[in-house]
């Protein structure tokens, strides 16, 4: 499963995102040090921006599915919950705290 491409994509989102939450929760940037703010800025960043990743890696899931590989689908609709649930969470822990 591990040798899909898109399901690699997948799970290198879910670890940032998993890490962008875990140091949005815990204040890691308020009154943190320079290097922390450098350390998680971008993480940040590329979560709010990492839906790009996982559409392309719905393509490349959707080639890989088209060559035979059954792993292909798991990365399709992995990855198309993952955009679905990124939207959601940017809303409610960004947006949505009022």
């Amino acid at each position: 499963m591990f040798k899909s491409v898109s399901v690699k994509i997948l799970i290198f989102n879910i670890v940032m995102a998993s890490v962008a939450l875990a140091g949005y929760f815990m204040h890691a940037t308020v009154a943190a040090a320079g290097w922390v703010k450098f350390l998680f800025y971008p993480i940040y960043g590329y979560i709010m921006l990492s839906f790009i990743s996982a559409a392309v890696a719905i393509a490349l899931g959707a080639l890989e599915w088209e060559r035979g590989k059954s792993t292909g689908r798991a990365g399709i609709y992995g990855n198309a919950i993952y955009i679905v649930l990124v939207f959601v969470g940017l809303y409610f822990v960004w947006i949505g705290r009022g």
